[in-house]
């Protein structure tokens, strides 16, 4: 069929093949240059749990207090999930 529309299935094969090779560079470039983005979303979705932790071992007393309210605990992991959400479709697009 390729022949008949004047083209030749080798030369198409071997664009396809450069393409595929351009696109797995692009790819590796924009992972690279996404990546402090992405060590940033990890450090930011940690730090809230990290900080309770430690608040929780230096004054239970006081971090006790928020153990008291599961609905505002489900709130924070609302928000907390909804920024790991938001962070990742900004970090990751299509190309």
């Amino acid at each position: 069929m390729q022949r008949q529309a004047g083209g030749d299935p080798s030369e198409v094969l071997e664009n396809l093949a450069e393409l595929s090779r351009k696109r797995g560079k692009l790819a590796m470039k924009i992972w690279a240059i996404t990546g402090e983005g992405r060590m940033q979303a990890n450090v930011l979705s940690l730090m809230p749990f990290g900080a309770f932790i430690g608040i929780y071992l230096l004054d239970r007393q006081y971090a006790s207090i928020l153990l008291n309210y599961p609905y505002l605990l489900v709130g924070l992991t609302v928000a907390i999930a909804a920024g790991i959400l938001w962070i990742r479709k900004i970090i990751n697009f299509e190309y």
